[in-house]
């Protein structure tokens, strides 16, 4: 491969740095897709040269880039010079004055002419962070982030460049910023002008830029103990105004603290606000200002004893209670310890955390073990018994953390469809309320959704078998039908057939074979068909038998135990009902600013996503919100902040709550159930919970009341 080319002015460059100089001068082309294309792919270059890393920072031609060689400014990458570039000592420079004679500058050169990049290159970076469109001024910062990374010298020039971007217009090139110069700052120290760029974005209106600059401010290091009283303020002020920043705050003083310990021990007086005569009122320790202080001054008296002695006795107490109230935002300190246990405290916790989900595993495959002998015993009131207190288990399973709620949930649910397919099985075989076996099918259905919708990480093997589940429920409905109108359905043939292709269809995109059990029914199913074509008649019993011999059970193995989770939304914004009702004019549209946390979700759950607006006058309204107002803000979670829509035609006598709900469209297969849709209707939306812990949709509510439109004069 060629590692070299001849380029500008004859000058021998690596391939791969003519190669950049070329894409930096396309920076300045007049159409904007190229110059967007062309700093975006700047950030691909990782193995240019230094000396053209530092010229895209300057419109200036640097002395590294000229074609004369000085012993303080030349490349370091070998280059073959023209013939002024023989010239013995020949600079462009101004004297070093270490040297006699070299007082007077040689004549001045054309710079085009006495540069190995061309003038319109020069500052490529500077030159797409000042574009007027907002692609390009992304692509900039999205390549200077990617370059500067890995090269600690460009990450610390790039600082006060990246740090000019928080001032964007844009709050997406605002963002972009932020997470571009947050890997960096570990290259440098932020001072006070930076600080006063940087902190603005704590006043943004977008919780993600908020977000997204504490994790910056955690990583960075400021340059004096000013500095850093400065950014608590700045942090303060935020809490101040936005109050659901509170936990984010507290992160980013605890980071603050370990990293900056020698300047809280410098401003540990004025931040607690001790008098240095008098003893001051003992604050309340659910302060919450008070508190983040009191973090940030802890987390630097772990790292650094003598802060331990400037403490009053108040604090020492307070860390006590956040100790145990927030171990993880407040860690141990071997001065305030008894016995001196505290710093084997840390190894203890992660050590018992491990043991515990050790056991909760263990739990879990347990519970799952019982569900399995539950369903195998012989009697069926045993059964019922052993299946009762099994849900009694899980439901306090459910109370733990959020990994174990969602598979003991999971389980719950499992559990219940169980039993109903038991209880559908057992009516239908005796001659038993027909009216009643539909409605525990038809309840069966109901869980399976829930399950198919409301969770997440589940393993195909087990797919497969609610899949089986679902089978079972289809045709256990049909001979309930066939039962209760002998005869009228001339087409139940057709009828099973397609329920048995579905079934096949989603065993085959799961790439799972049916138990054996469901086998053998598929082989019963077979054997009826063609009974029927000489009866010219399939009874509903016959279909019932086949599930007496051969009902479903439950795989041996579950891969996914442990692991599943709930999806659930966390509604941030509005956090309460407002007083006040919310006026509108009749027959016009209103805009709800809303600001939900979506966990657990996918971005196929993201299209399926729904805010359900319920009116006092039962009517109800799906509203979608665009793609673009959900932002992925961690693995497996999205914020979305959107306004929903709500309207009324007529004016109203007096305010009523409106009911926003979070849910989910339900999914849809390609047979919209065609079979079942005689006397069962699909949910077309299923809730999504408000916590990992709990069944409870998150909903909000907020008083409204549509009025008159003033007539203008």
């Amino acid at each position: 491969m060629l590692r070299e080319v001849i380029g500008r002015n004859g000058a021998k460059l690596r391939l791969v740095d003519d190669a950049f100089a070329a894409v930096c001068h396309a920076i300045n082309d007049v159409e904007v897709t190229v110059r967007a294309i062309a700093a975006r792919l700047l950030g691909d270059f990782q193995q240019v040269s230094d000396s053209f890393l530092d010229q895209t920072l300057d419109k200036k031609l640097l002395n590294a880039m000229r074609m004369s060689k000085t012993r303080d400014g030349a490349s370091k990458k070998p280059q073959v010079y023209g013939l002024r570039c023989r010239r013995s000592q020949a600079t462009s420079e101004w004297s070093t004055g270490k040297k006699l004679g070299e007082d007077v500058p040689v004549e001045r050169f054309d710079e085009e002419q006495a540069s190995i990049i061309s003038s319109g290159a020069c500052g490529a970076f500077v030159t797409a962070l000042e574009d007027e469109f907002m692609i390009v001024r992304q692509a900039g910062v999205y390549s200077l982030g990617q370059l500067a990374s890995a090269r600690p010298f460009l990450a610390a020039a790039a600082l006060d460049h990246l740090a000019d971007m928080f001032n964007d217009e844009i709050e997406q090139v605002r963002l972009d910023a932020v997470r571009a110069l947050t890997p960096l700052v570990v290259h440098g120290i932020l001072q006070k002008e930076q600080l006063d760029t940087i902190l603005t974005v704590l006043d943004d209106a977008f919780p993600d830029s908020r977000e997204a600059l504490r994790v910056l401010l955690s990583r960075s290091t400021v340059g004096t103990p000013d500095c850093l009283l400065y950014v608590a303020k700045a942090l303060l002020n935020c809490m101040r105004r936005f109050p659901i920043d509170r936990q984010s705050i507290f992160k980013c003083m605890s980071d603050l603290g370990r990293h900056h310990a020698t300047f809280v021990q410098l401003l540990s007086d004025e931040l607690l606000e001790l008098h240095p005569v008098f003893d001051i009122t003992e604050p309340a320790v659910d302060d919450q200002f008070y508190l983040a202080k009191l973090i940030l001054i802890l987390n630097a008296a772990s790292v650094h004893d003598p802060i331990c002695s400037l403490l009053p006795a108040f604090a020492v107490r307070h860390y006590k209670f956040l100790r145990c109230s927030m171990p993880l935002l407040v860690p141990a300190i071997d001065a305030f310890s008894d016995n001196n246990t505290s710093s084997t405290n840390n190894i203890s916790i992660n050590k018992k955390l491990a043991e515990a989900g050790e056991r909760t595993r263990a739990i879990l495959e347990r519970t799952y073990e019982m569900m399995q002998e539950a369903s195998q015993s012989r009697s069926y009131q045993q059964r019922m018994i052993e299946k009762k207190l099994l849900l009694k288990d899980m439901n306090a399973l459910c109370e733990g953390d959020e990994g174990v709620a969602g598979t003991a949930q999971f389980l719950s649910c499992l559990l219940k469809i169980l039993t109903q397919c038991e209880l559908s099985v057992k009516i239908l075989s005796y001659g038993g309320d027909l009216e009643t076996a539909l409605k525990a099918i038809d309840e069966g259905f109901r869980l399976l959704e829930h399950i198919d919708n409301n969770f997440s990480s589940v393993d195909k093997v087990m797919l497969g078998t609610l899949e089986e589940f679902h089978f079972q429920l289809s045709i256990l409905r049909l001979a309930a039908l066939f039962d209760i109108k002998p005869g009228t359905y001339t087409n139940a043939a057709q009828l099973i057939e397609a329920e048995v292709i579905r079934f096949k269809e989603r065993c085959r995109s799961l790439a799972v074979s049916p138990s054996e059990s469901t086998a053998e029914v598929l082989i019963g199913v077979e054997k009826l068909f063609v009974a029927a074509q000489a009866k010219k008649f399939i009874s509903g019993s016959s279909l019932t038998a086949l599930f007496q011999s051969h009902a479903v059970l439950l795989q041996k193995k579950f891969a996914s135990l442990g692991s599943i989770s709930v999806k659930w939304a966390q509604i941030v914004e509005p956090s309460e009902t407002p007083n006040e009702p919310v006026r509108f004019v009749v027959g016009l549209p209103l805009g709800i600013s809303i600001n939900v946390l979506l966990h657990n979700f996918s971005k196929n759950d993201i299209s399926r996503f729904r805010i359900k607006t319920d009116y006092p006058d039962r009517s109800s309204v799906l509203f979608c919100p665009r793609e673009s107002e959900f932002k992925k803000i961690a693995a497996q979670t999205y914020r979305l902040l959107c306004k929903v829509l709500v309207q009324a035609d007529n004016i109203w006598s007096d305010s009523a709550r409106v009911h926003f709900g979070c849910v989910l469209k339900s999914q849809q297969f390609t047979d919209a159930m065609s079979s079942l849709a005689i006397g069962y209707t699909r949910s077309l939306c299923i809730p999504v919970a408000e916590s990992p812990f709990s069944n409870k949709q998150a909903t909000m509510e907020i008083p409204i009341q549509p009025v008159q439109a003033k007539a203008s004069c």
